[in-house]
């Protein structure tokens, strides 16, 4: 799904689907290009208005600007988008570092967020979180990989479970590659982990009031699935979902699944 982007003034390439309900921003995570959001956007856009964007450095958007050094940047960058959308309030989700720049937007402006919902992702703190050891097995491959195909095949170890993978068939590996099997720049990925290594809402969860739900991936090697239980005790007032059989790639694991869910966290919290 390609739609015509626009630039926002700080130069961040977004994109907007559907004409008429409430609306919905979706938050990537590291390194990921806003069109991973592809299977979500084009579902919930037939209920609701849906935007998502590409962070600098990737796809159309500029590439990172100096000081981008603290998560609170990001989230104030998202929120500028919003506000040249025009819009006043808005479902707010994210997925993995997404997730961590959500916490901060629904913590700045909680005013502006009719719901939040936080996929794959952490509260952080000091040295958290710290993938598991099946990514560090997987993730020397990953940074080895010279041509696009086999950085894809890495990508794919990281996100979904090996079981998951083989069933799947040549057509779909291809789709997922497609999605994933682009190159980030080097000086992108080290922006986003500098930044996700400040993220820490531990001691602020505890004053959000808006409707939450937090969905754990019962096999993500990346975010352990114990920082999404984490995240509940912050929160214990969400909802809370486990997709047991999920890895971190769960928007297209599962994306029926997640489709439904963040259709009916919607519906409820209006």
């Amino acid at each position: 799904m390609l739609t015509e982007a626009q630039i926002s003034k700080r130069g961040l390439a977004y994109y907007k689907l559907g004409e008429s309900g409430t609306p919905v921003m979706l938050v990537m995570g590291l390194g990921m290009h806003g069109h991973a959001w592809a299977l979500q956007a084009e579902h919930l856009s037939k209920h609701h208005q849906v935007a998502f964007f590409d962070h600098y450095g990737l796809g159309k958007s500029q590439p990172v600007p100096k000081g981008m050094n603290h998560m609170r940047k990001m989230a104030d960058d998202a929120l500028d988008i919003m506000d040249e959308l025009g819009w006043d309030k808005a479902h707010l989700v994210g997925i993995s570092m997404g997730g961590m720049i959500s916490q901060h937007m629904a913590l700045m402006m909680p005013e502006r967020f009719l719901s939040l919902s936080l996929l794959a992702t952490t509260a952080g703190g000091f040295l958290r979180p710290i993938p598991t050891w099946k990514w560090f097995q997987r993730f020397p491959r990953l940074a080895t990989a010279g041509k696009p195909e086999t950085r894809a095949q890495a990508i794919k170890s990281i996100l979904f479970p090996p079981d998951y993978l083989k069933e799947l068939s040549d057509e779909q590996h291809q789709a997922l590659e497609s999605v994933y099997g682009h190159e980030v720049p080097l000086s992108t990925v080290l922006s986003h982990v500098r930044v996700v290594m400040t993220h820490n809402t531990q001691k602020q969860l505890s004053q959000l009031t808006l409707p939450t739900m937090i969905v754990k991936p019962g096999q993500d090697i990346l975010i352990p699935p114990n920082e999404s239980e984490r995240l509940y005790k912050l929160l214990p007032e969400a909802r809370f979902h486990v997709y047991e059989e999920a890895g971190h790639g769960l928007l297209r694991q599962c994306t029926e699944r997640i489709n439904h869910d963040l259709l009916a966290h919607f519906r409820d919290a209006e």
